[in-house]
């Protein structure tokens, strides 16, 4: 892909909503740049216990996922592939 091409990527164009409102386009975060979600449902006691486990991990959602995603890959003979990072920057304790 060549340069011009990945910027027009990275721009995605304005709804046509947000046209008749004279809105500007929604620029994506560079966190976000060159990814795809991957997401579920669940119930809400399922969110619940996740949320808890996440808050005592002291780590973000995104993180404990990735390590999720990353077993998955193992318990199926696959390389792990997922960083174990996140995006945000982490807030700091007083």
């Amino acid at each position: 892909m060549n340069a011009g091409r990945q910027e027009k990527a990275l721009k995605p164009e304005p709804s046509p909503a947000a046209m008749a409102r004279g809105l500007p386009p929604a620029r994506p975060a560079r966190t976000r740049a060159n990814t795809r979600q991957l997401s579920g449902h669940f119930s809400a006691e399922v969110v619940q216990a996740w949320r808890v486990l996440v808050a005592e991990q002291d780590m973000e959602s995104q993180e404990l996922l990735a390590m999720g995603i990353n077993m998955v890959f193992e318990h199926f003979g696959k390389p792990t592939r997922v960083p174990v990072v996140s995006g945000r920057r982490k807030k700091t304790k007083p």
